[in-house]
């Protein structure tokens, strides 16, 4: 359910009856009473939220993805969203990918490069003192 079982405030969104039976339009409500909306375009640069929606690929309705689009051409410039799924995004999508409103991260551009790779290792084993790296070089 979430990766912060101490957060009340977040318990308490997620498990109101409103999320399951209209969850775009809860979370447009919750955003708004955060003040997200009003916020976004104040002349003072307002703190920067992250919202994460994983499984996407469980949105079988095209109803509800309809709704997703909607909701997304609605949020605030101060709000960054992360969809999360196993599969490419509907049709439904393609007017924010065409307007840079939505940027696809496939396995592609989240493989590592060898020298990444390696970089890490070494990264890694000057922090904790480890040898991975050298274990890894001839791999």
């Amino acid at each position: 359910m979430s990766l912060q079982p101490g957060n009340k405030t977040l318990k308490e969104i997620i498990t109101h009856e409103s999320f399951d039976s209209a969850p775009f339009e809860f979370m447009k409500f919750t955003l708004k009473a955060f003040n997200l909306y009003s916020l976004s375009n104040s002349p003072a640069a307002p703190q920067a939220y992250a919202l994460v929606v994983d499984d996407a690929h469980l949105i079988k309705s095209d109803e509800m993805k309809k709704q997703f689009v909607d909701m997304i051409r609605e949020l605030p410039e101060n709000l960054v969203l992360f969809i999360l799924s196993r599969s490419e995004p509907p049709d439904s999508f393609s007017e924010l990918i065409v307007k840079d409103l939505m940027a696809i991260v496939d396995i592609e551009r989240l493989r590592f490069s060898e020298s990444e790779i390696r970089a890490f290792f070494t990264s890694r084993d000057r922090l904790y003192g480890t040898s991975l790296a050298s274990q890894y070089r001839d791999n």
